[in-house]
């Protein structure tokens, strides 16, 4: 709150214990995905919801080094594994053009 100088946190220890767990995020809509490190689970913070839910990555290791939304898909940049990851937040994105 910029009045008071105030912020909050939502609490994930019950939905993640690694350390490093993530350390990049993309932003889609109200969204929030973080892409894990260490942590077993994709994590997407609703800011309209103040709420965590989580998705297993299915994935072992140090995963994802950085994230970046293009359209309604956060790409995962790799950090260990040799894949790419892509999470759809199956959120249509609006785009608006501009005539001349």
């Amino acid at each position: 709150d910029p009045v008071d100088s105030s912020w909050n946190f939502v609490d994930i220890q019950h939905l993640e214990t690694a350390d490093e767990k993530y350390w990049s995020c993309a932003a889609v809509g109200h969204l929030v995905v973080m892409a894990p490190s260490q942590a077993d689970n994709i994590m997407i913070f609703d800011t309209s919801a103040n709420s965590v839910s989580t998705v297993a990555s299915q994935l072992t290791g140090k995963k994802f080094l950085g994230a970046a939304a293009v359209g309604g898909v956060v790409v995962m940049a790799p950090s260990e594994p040799v894949k790419v990851g892509l999470f759809d937040t199956g959120l249509p994105v609006t785009t608006t053009a501009t005539t001349t």
